[in-house]
């Protein structure tokens, strides 16, 4: 372990798994194990969120069942509350369904009836003291079921799930009640809810998981959209997704029976293919994305330079090039004259050490005598056909 490597109390973060509208969700380490560790993001550091947020730990930490997320702890570091909980090798259904497209219709059917029994056990689930808690989820969606490599599924987020038989749990200002789209009418019309809210949601997380898409209406059905879908998932869809609540599967455990008859044998094996061939394996972090990111960001700034630098010196040794010639020194004689009626003849003779006179020319003003102060004219600008003036010295 690095001593430089960014830390939150006693874990060392090695990576940025996602984040929600609460939290921010890190693969840690703890010296002996990853875990993943959702905190509080900083935005929401207020007393009512933070006291929510503690309340989902408190609440996931009481949930021990094999399709759900096992929370191991919760508390705070610093005063920013967290909740650890295992960390699952996998991909949440929603990514899945965005790199696949849709599930096979076994595939699919195993899937969500892995999160009915989750969501019966949640259901089911009292104080301690035999009185039903009547929890209510609120917030299933694709995002918030996990499969992992090894086929499992697992139901995650317990955010703003909602005791609907006491008043411990309270809904509090600022969280999203649930994702649009996935949300009962009655949730949408604020009415009482009770188990049968989740079966709705699952119902339409059943649809996306077979045809890819959310449906635009309760009479929709999935076969019209996939022709492989068979008729009795066809119509556990259709229920499950009731407008009415009395007409929906009374249960979530009544729908997961409902989907064993669908369910085939070989489909863990099959969604074990799946994960594989569209999803790419988390290569392993050493390192934490704040340190990543600051090592990329060196190595931008480099790059930078380096090419201002190269392009500056590009720069220079193109005006070199272009440069026009110097004039003639005084000292040395002009270069001989041409005719422009006809090409000069050339020399034969020797050249004399007098000075040459030039030919005919039309008049012009003498120059300015060259004294101490006396005014240079300024050199000619620089262009490709330009030639010395050879009278000029």
């Amino acid at each position: 372990m690095s001593a430089s490597a960014a830390r939150f109390g006693r874990f060392e973060l090695l990576a940025r798994i996602g984040a929600g509208g609460g939290g921010e969700v890190l693969l840690v380490s703890d010296g002996a194990r990853r875990l993943a560790l959702k905190r509080l993001l900083p935005h929401l550091d207020g007393a009512s969120a933070a006291g929510a947020f503690e309340r989902e730990g408190a609440l996931a930490a009481r949930l021990i069942h094999p399709n759900i997320v096992q929370v191991v702890e919760h508390g705070q570091v610093g005063g920013v509350p967290y909740v650890l909980m295992e960390y699952v090798d996998g991909v949440s259904l929603h990514a899945l369904l965005r790199a696949a497209g849709r599930l096979p219709p076994s595939v699919a059917a195993f899937v969500v009836r892995e999160a009915c029994r989750a969501l019966a056990y949640l259901h089911a689930l009292d104080d301690g003291d035999g009185r039903a808690l009547a929890l209510v989820h609120r917030d299933v969606s694709p995002s918030n079921l996990l499969v992992s490599r090894d086929g499992d599924v697992k139901l995650c987020d317990f955010g703003i799930a909602k005791a609907t038989a006491t008043t411990a749990t309270r809904t509090v200002p600022g969280f999203t009640k649930g994702k649009r789209g996935y949300r009962s009418p009655e949730q949408e019309s604020r009415a009482a809810l009770d188990a049968r809210s989740d079966v709705w949601a699952v119902g339409v997380v059943l649809f996306e998981a077979l045809t890819g898409r959310r449906p635009r209406d309760d009479g929709e059905r999935p076969s019209q959209w996939i022709a492989a879908v068979p008729p009795l998932l066809d119509d556990i869809c259709m229920r499950a997704r009731a407008s009415e609540p009395g007409r929906r599967f009374g249960t979530a455990a009544d729908m997961a029976d409902a989907l064993d008859a669908v369910v085939a044998a070989e489909c863990v094996r099959e969604l074990r293919a799946t994960i594989e061939r569209w999803v790419p394996r988390r290569q392993a972090a050493d390192a934490t994305a704040t340190r990543t990111l600051a090592r990329v960001g060196g190595a931008r700034r480099w790059v930078a330079a380096a090419t201002v630098a190269a392009a500056a010196i590009a720069i220079a040794a193109f005006a070199l090039t272009r440069r026009a010639p110097p004039p003639p020194s005084p000292s040395s004689p002009p270069p001989p004259a041409r005719s422009m009626a006809a090409p000069a003849a050339p020399v034969t003779a020797p050249v004399t050490p007098t000075v040459a006179v030039p030919p005919a020319a039309p008049s012009r003003a003498a120059p300015p005598s060259r004294g101490k102060h006396a005014h240079r004219p300024p050199a000619p600008a620089a262009r490709s056909d330009y030639m010395p003036d050879p009278f000029h010295r």
